[in-house]
């Protein structure tokens, strides 16, 4: 009893049971939502994490022409209904194409053989992206990165991943007439030396090698 006579309310604060973590989700609308939202984002973090380790590590080479597609979002593009219709046009930049097919991969039995078909799908992915982008058209380099992808998947997925590194990730910038950002990767790669491998860097600048990138490539 309370002073006067008075009983005590039962729902006075010393007899209120004891808040637990289930009162609460009980308690609070859509609480069980969000909890649940917040591990699936956990759990998609995890599972990026997961997949750019094992990509770095190396996808298996069976698994290669499908894993980059997907990974690159070049899976079920418009362009690739254009490329048969492609083919039978004429581009400008056919014989400088066409010159240098003999140079890529000149060992690789795919591609060593004149007229072989590894020559041939590779002047056809060539040809057709030269029509695709203008501006850049053909630039002797780029067939090296279309004969690598046509090691792993046809013609056609070929021509679609190759389009969508040189647009969405800016390859492009690299084999533009005015090659600025080519000039612009030099630099950084030599300044990566300089910062990673200072004593190799010292033993060039001792050389008098200017061009360190052209260096390495001849070393490998």
């Amino acid at each position: 009893m309370a002073p006067g006579g008075t009983a005590a309310p039962h729902w006075c604060p010393a007899r209120r049971p004891p808040v637990t973590s289930v009162t609460i989700r009980r308690r609070t609308p859509g609480c069980c939502g969000a909890e649940s939202s917040m591990s699936g984002r956990r759990r998609t973090r995890r599972r990026k994490k997961q997949i750019k380790e094992l990509v770095r590590k190396g996808i298996p080479h069976h698994f290669r022409a499908i894993v980059w597609q997907l990974l690159c979002n070049a899976q079920n593009m418009p362009i690739k209904e254009q490329y048969s219709e492609l083919l039978k046009m004429t581009s400008p930049c056919e014989k400088l194409i066409r010159r240098d097919i003999a140079r890529t991969y000149p060992e690789h039995d795919f591609f060593k053989e004149k007229d072989s078909l590894g020559q041939e799908v590779l002047f056809n992915v060539m040809k057709a992206y030269s029509l695709v982008d203008r501006e850049v058209g053909y630039c002797q380099g780029s067939a090296f990165i279309v004969g690598l992808l046509l090691m792993q998947m046809p013609e056609e997925e070929a021509f679609c991943v190759f389009v969508k590194l040189m647009q969405d990730y800016r390859l492009r910038e690299l084999f533009k007439p005015s090659m600025a950002e080519l000039g612009l990767c030099m630099y950084q790669f030599e300044c990566m030396i300089q910062e990673q491998l200072p004593e190799l860097f010292v033993h060039f600048q001792a050389q008098k090698l200017s061009h360190l990138h052209v260096c390495i490539l001849l070393v490998f």
